[in-house]
């Protein structure tokens, strides 16, 4: 029976094989700083346009939400009236579905 066969829950000797413990007793990944460095960079910029993004179509179901309630309440004939409702209902559905994808009502309880 070997060390990693032992069943104990000390790490294993590790100097056979070349790797060294890490300082949380675990294996270092082996990645460089230059990969390490691309991949949380590309994870930051991810992040950014994501709540950029969001911001962005938050923004655009506001504006279709206040033009269809202000075209509904100033409407004078039913078509217009139908469109100002349209046009909240877009606003609505754009403004539904992005905050569900950031917070969804789960999380909210």
């Amino acid at each position: 029976m070997t060390d990693r066969d032992s069943g104990s829950d000390e790490p294993a000797d590790l100097s056979e094989e070349g790797d060294t413990p890490a300082s949380d007793g675990g294996v270092p990944a082996g990645i460089d700083e230059d990969e390490l460095y691309e991949i949380v960079h590309d994870a930051v910029e991810d992040a950014i346009l994501g709540v950029v993004g969001t911001l962005l179509l938050l923004g655009i179901g506001f504006v279709f939400l206040t033009a269809g309630v202000s075209a509904a309440l100033g409407a004078m004939s039913t078509a217009a009236f139908g469109i100002g409702l349209t046009v909240f209902v877009v606003g609505l559905v754009i403004f539904v579905t992005t905050l569900r994808g950031v917070l969804p009502m789960s999380e909210w309880v």
